[in-house]
């Protein structure tokens, strides 16, 4: 692997390695291993553990505190090989993965392969840096997935029964102001408003916008009774 091309892919992930070494194994597919080039296959069952426990420990640091049910559920859909598929798409892994000739035309590559080389990273970022450092990449690229995961659980988006009631019946739709954003990133908090009719009608907290938002929605929809 290039040094261009493992610089290039350090930028899209946003962390630098002080071992290489790690990055090009954890994008080194089975298809493309040798005894002197493993394959990214133990990054990949490492990542898998450090994922969890990120991601676990990002729902329980929300407050107020969310039913285990829902932190189960909204972290199966983080952590979800369609998730991760999706991140790595992103991430422009497609370009950067190492594979052997079968998979040479980039469109042969599968999503789950995608999905192992995000985990794979997340060891790597692991090993070379610590579990912050790694937490951090989760949380930084993780977070709209998590957001939407909390805050429709069982597939109810808050935000757009409330506008639909607020412009049928006030002919305008809800406004959001972010009053707080704290704490560092792997744990960083959000209290927002809602307004409607002009009036502050509610508030919610979350660990992102997203979240904050659906549950002050959710919370001014049960005031005013809508269904």
């Amino acid at each position: 692997m290039s040094d261009e091309r493992i610089e290039r892919c350090q930028q899209r992930i946003g962390y630098r390695f002080r071992d290489p070494g790690l990055l090009h194994e954890a994008l080194t597919h089975g298809s493309a291993s040798s005894p002197s080039e493993p394959s990214n296959e133990r990054l990949e069952f490492l990542g898998d553990a450090v994922l969890d426990l990120a991601v676990s420990r990002r729902l329980v640091a929300i407050d107020p505190p969310l039913d285990e049910g829902v932190m189960t559920k909204a972290r199966a859909r983080t952590v979800s090989k369609e998730s991760l598929h999706r991140l790595g798409e992103t991430l422009g892994l497609r370009e950067d993965l190492i594979v052997g000739k079968m998979f040479s035309d980039p469109a042969r590559i599968r999503p789950s392969m995608l999905a192992d080389a995000v985990e794979a990273i997340i060891a790597a970022i692991y090993l070379d840096g610590g579990f912050e450092p790694a937490a951090a990449f989760i949380a930084r690229t993780l977070e709209e997935t998590l957001g939407a995961a909390i805050a429709q659980p069982e597939g109810r988006d808050h935000k757009s029964i409330l506008g639909r009631w607020s412009q049928k019946n006030l002919g305008e739709i809800p406004i959001y102001r972010v009053l707080a954003r704290e704490g560092p990133d792997h744990a960083l908090m959000f209290e927002v408003a809602v307004e409607v009719g002009g009036k502050e009608l509610a508030r919610g907290s979350g660990a992102s916008k997203k979240i904050a938002e659906q549950q002050a929605a959710g919370r001014a929809i049960d005031i005013l009774g809508v269904r």
